[in-house]
């Protein structure tokens, strides 16, 4: 499995009258043509959220109950895990659920 994380900063301007600062990490989980990519905030370090699945064929997309069971799928939760954040995520078409 290969990971790869990025650091993001997404901040009003200083004119802003409705200030605001969010730092993240997005982790990629790559492997066999597929990817997981995952959101994790600084500001809460034992929470993650899995974004979108890209499967070989290409096309990202919502995560499916299915894909829990993939196997990159379980390495990158217990990747993570290793790190503290134990309080995972998935983004499904309605909304965040927590990872079984």
């Amino acid at each position: 499995m290969d990971v790869e994380r990025t650091h993001h900063v997404d901040a009003s301007e200083d004119s802003d009258p409705h200030p605001y600062y969010y730092a993240y990490d997005v982790y990629s989980f790559r492997e066999a043509g597929s990817c997981f990519l995952v959101r994790a905030y600084v500001d809460t370090p034992d929470r993650a959220s899995f974004l979108s699945v890209v499967p070989p064929s290409g096309r990202g997309r919502h995560l499916r109950r299915a894909d829990l069971r993939d196997p990159l799928f379980a390495s990158a939760c217990e990747y993570l895990r290793g790190r503290g954040m134990n309080a995972l995520f998935w983004l499904t078409e309605k909304g965040y659920a927590p990872v079984p």
